[in-house]
């Protein structure tokens, strides 16, 4: 939990403190103080108080690359595995290159390529995936 680059980070594999933000506001600068005096009974040592040197870098960046949190670094390592792709409708009309590919462009105009690069590679997800489509849009026969 960071604010302004300053807060609390839990290392090791244990889990953290659950906040439910529902139930009211959480006291961040009051729970760093109690750690930092040892009288935090919500945490185990465990807990560390944390501050970024640059704010213009994300708590998740760089605490993710510590081998002290291998949670935060696996969290990290998920969302860097994804693959974000800008969909515009008319690219994807345009006539693209030949041959399947395995990801969508920036733009989506490969948009035909991905699929012949699903039904070919992956020929039971595929079908599931078009059954899925049908099911919702009953227009769609194939």
């Amino acid at each position: 939990m960071l604010n302004n680059g300053k807060g609390v980070a839990w290392k090791g594999d244990q889990d953290g403190l659950k906040i439910d933000e529902d139930k009211g506001e959480f006291d961040l600068l009051n729970f760093m103080e109690s750690i930092k005096s040892g009288g935090a009974k919500e945490e185990s040592k465990e807990t560390e108080v944390v501050e970024l040197e640059d704010l213009r870098k994300l708590g998740i960046a760089t605490l993710g690359s510590l081998k002290q949190h291998p949670r935060i670094s696996a969290f990290r390592k998920f969302i860097e595995s994804w693959y974000l792709s800008y969909f515009t409708p008319d690219a994807a009309r345009s006539l693209p290159l030949a041959g399947p590919q395995q990801h969508l462009n920036i733009h989506g105009d490969n948009l035909g390529n991905v699929v012949q690069f699903m039904e070919r590679e992956h020929p039971k997800r595929f079908k599931n995936i078009i059954k899925r489509i049908t099911q919702k849009i009953p227009v769609l026969k194939k």
